[in-house]
């Protein structure tokens, strides 16, 4: 069983990304709809991987994974980001991030994270 974070405000790529982890029962998703929300939640609980929708209600999906590391370095963060990827590895460059996720995730996004998760667990 893979543990997600999904750290977004309300919206379609929110509802988008709760439904295609909601599809496998080999996802259990814990949700936050801000970044100070998922701050305390991973203070007390483990995951396999944070999932960060680029803008929050409080802060940038960005900012949020430079606090995440601070608090847990050996969390994976994944960005859900409409940048082109130049832009995104740009802005992302040392943070970590294990990949990026398009606004409107499909299953073979998930299933490319799910892979991603799998060869890190084998390290």
């Amino acid at each position: 069983m893979k543990r997600i974070l999904l750290v977004s405000t309300n919206g379609n790529s929110a509802s988008n990304a709760s439904s295609m982890f909601e599809k496998h029962s080999s996802i259990q998703t814990t949700k936050a709809d801000s970044g100070a929300k998922a701050l305390e939640i991973i203070v007390k609980e483990t995951f396999d991987v944070a999932v960060i929708n680029e803008s929050l209600s409080d802060m940038s999906g960005l900012d949020l994974c430079n606090k995440m590391v601070e608090i847990n370095p050996f969390l994976n963060c994944a960005l859900i980001s409409g940048l082109p990827h130049d832009e995104y590895h740009e802005a992302s460059e040392g943070l970590g991030l294990i990949m990026q996720l398009p606004v409107l995730l499909t299953e073979e996004d998930v299933n490319k994270l799910l892979s991603h998760l799998e060869k890190i667990a084998r390290l």
